[in-house]
């Protein structure tokens, strides 16, 4: 694609990757990633959340797999992913390149069952091509030992956000949000009013609601909720 002289070294469909490779090899485009490919032995790719819709970066991970074993004759290996393929060009590409590659490792079941149609028969039914985000594998301190440390009023007030009142030996909810919410890649959609609702009822009926900001989107969606419900 020609952008203001610019061309998107990425192939937008399956049907460019034959072209796209010969430039590649041809010294035209990615010569960076010409030359590791040259250099390594096996190639892996950590895919976290990045095959769906028509995504670049997508679509960037699957021509690299390709060039990697159609081209250079390397292992190649796609692991720590999830994979969502409901768009006909990103399954098509998938459809393609799943089954070239030596392994493949999902995050969770939906992608690999998704996907599954796609793989070589070795991988097919594999209990190893599961295998949680590394996220998972973290070993919190025990209960007694975080009342302990946290039950002074405040402990996990960070300006300007507040925690005050919060008591961790009584029981509470943990609401989260995700990198998904304003994406210039979405539709515009305003989760402000949903996650107040949601809170004001886990709150009455259930238990306190604490809000979790890992990201600054989940930052700017709380702000707001915390400040209603207090």
């Amino acid at each position: 694609k020609e952008t203001a002289g610019y061309r998107d070294v990425v192939p937008e469909q399956f049907s460019e990757f034959e072209d796209y490779a010969r430039d590649v090899l041809n010294d035209q485009i990615l010569a960076q990633e010409k030359e590791a490919l040259l250099s390594c032995d096996i190639v892996v790719i950590n895919g976290e959340g990045s095959i769906y819709d028509r995504q670049r970066k997508g679509r960037m991970m699957l021509f690299i797999a390709y060039m990697a074993v159609k081209h250079f004759n390397r292992k190649c290996i796609l692991v720590n992913h999830t994979a969502d393929i409901h768009d006909p060009v990103m399954e098509e590409m998938v459809a393609n390149v799943y089954p070239l590659l030596d392994d493949v490792v999902f995050r969770e079941p939906l992608s690999y069952d998704a996907c599954a149609s796609h793989l070589t028969s070795y991988l097919q039914g594999d209990s190893d091509t599961l295998a949680a985000d590394a996220a998972f594998t973290y070993c919190p301190i025990s209960r007694e030992s975080l009342i302990k440390l946290a039950s002074r009023d405040g402990y996990f007030s960070v300006w300007p956000d507040s925690a005050e009142g919060f008591d961790p030996s009584k029981p509470y909810i943990c609401v989260g949000g995700s990198s998904i919410y304003l994406r210039s890649d979405r539709p515009p959609y305003d989760p402000v009013p949903a996650f107040i609702e949601l809170c004001r009822q886990l709150n009455d009926q259930i238990a306190p609601v604490v809000l979790t900001a890992p990201c600054s989107v989940d930052q700017k969606i709380f702000r707001p909720v915390a400040q209603q419900l207090n």
